[in-house]
């Protein structure tokens, strides 16, 4: 079981969204993302099939943040990666299984820098959600900003395997 590349998109000046659309569908996916020196709130996600994404309300998730209470959402039209914002850099792994007729689950964690030196801690993020959908593989992958945006060099690559 080999990982394969399966697309990238890095932005080349500030944006609000990283997309890497009409890759190849494989059963297993890691989602890397860099979200550098950011004025962005959050960090959503999005999957969907034929090249687009899906916006309907057909994502939920439960969430939470440096070992705090979990919270859930439910019926919305995309997935958290991190809620709280800073101008802190973000890396945000996000797994995913992808088989056809079932619905999409993902595991989620994040690391924002939150400041430098041995006496300050990162924080963290960890979630897991699913895209109900049954009648397709995803193909597209989106992770925008809820408000604000991503600076240069910001960068999301999605990885496969069968």
């Amino acid at each position: 079981m080999a990982w394969a590349k399966l697309g990238s998109d890095t932005l080349t000046s500030g944006g609000t969204s990283l997309d890497i659309v009409s890759f190849t569908s494989s059963k297993f996916n890691q989602f890397l993302c860099h979200d550098v020196g950011t004025s962005a709130e959050s960090v959503l996600w999005q999957v969907g099939g034929s090249g687009s994404v899906d916006t309907g309300n057909n994502y939920s998730h439960r969430y939470n943040q440096n070992g705090g209470t979990d919270g859930t959402q439910v019926s919305r039209a995309n997935l958290w990666a991190y809620q709280a914002g800073t101008d802190d850099d973000r890396f945000i792994i996000w797994y995913g299984i992808n088989i056809a007729g079932e619905e999409k689950l993902f595991i989620g964690n994040s690391v924002t820098f939150n400041g430098a030196g041995a006496g300050v801690a990162p924080e963290r993020c960890e979630s897991v959600g699913k895209w109900s959908n049954t009648s397709v593989q995803y193909d597209t992958v989106k992770a925008y900003s809820h408000s604000g945006n991503m600076d240069t060099d910001s960068n999301l690559t999605a990885l496969g395997t069968d």
